[in-house]
């Protein structure tokens, strides 16, 4: 899930200007700006929640779940209660705060749902491979800044990054064998014609 959504968020983050810019314009949304970089934050907490959430679920932790859900409404009226007045006044945008607190709200759910796992269901789970995938998501963001130095195009810089942090995947060795053949197993047979019996 980091792999997947490391480059998402790093993309959305470095490319959210364009993005408002293409769905609406900078003329009446700028500061919505501000808070997709916010959002694109969150959003990688979103992917990890989904798959900790999944494992929650098949471990027949429905209750706790529930549990927690409730905390988490307290935790977020609670958290924008206080930021959307102070970003308010400081900032004259109580939204900044709103989405603060929603990007809060989730670091708050990965952090006591990985809690909630039982310890053999997260002992699997490599930290090299996450602290990797943070590595290339570094080296992305890297790379996306200096092409914006040297003028490139944005569409440019989103078409070479692509294969840039794949290749950075790959020299990490984040992948297990057993994990390269299951995305093999997951393309239609028809794509590799040689390959057929």
């Amino acid at each position: 899930m980091f792999i997947i959504g490391i480059p998402i968020s790093v993309g959305i983050f470095s490319f959210s200007e364009k993005i408002i810019r293409i769905f609406y314009s900078l003329q009446g949304y700028q500061q919505s700006v501000l808070f997709l970089k916010i959002f694109a934050v969150g959003m990688l907490l979103v992917y990890v929640d989904i798959m900790l959430g999944t494992a929650l679920l098949a471990s027949d932790k429905q209750r706790q779940l529930s549990v927690l859900a409730f905390f988490v409404i307290v935790v977020n009226v609670g958290l924008n209660y206080a930021l959307i007045p102070y970003t308010q006044i400081h900032f004259n945008n109580g939204g900044i705060g709103s989405a603060i607190a929603t990007v809060i709200t989730e670091f708050f759910i990965m952090f006591f749902m990985s809690i909630m796992l039982r310890k053999n269901v997260l002992l699997d789970c490599r930290i090299v491979v996450q602290m990797k995938a943070i590595l290339s998501g570094i080296v992305l963001a890297v790379f996306l800044w200096l092409l914006h130095l040297a003028g490139t195009h944005w569409i440019i810089q989103a078409i070479i990054c692509a294969p840039v942090y794949m290749a950075v995947v790959f020299l990490l060795k984040m992948f297990e064998p057993s994990d390269i053949e299951l995305m093999k197993g997951m393309i239609p047979k028809r794509f590799f014609p040689w390959k057929r019996q």
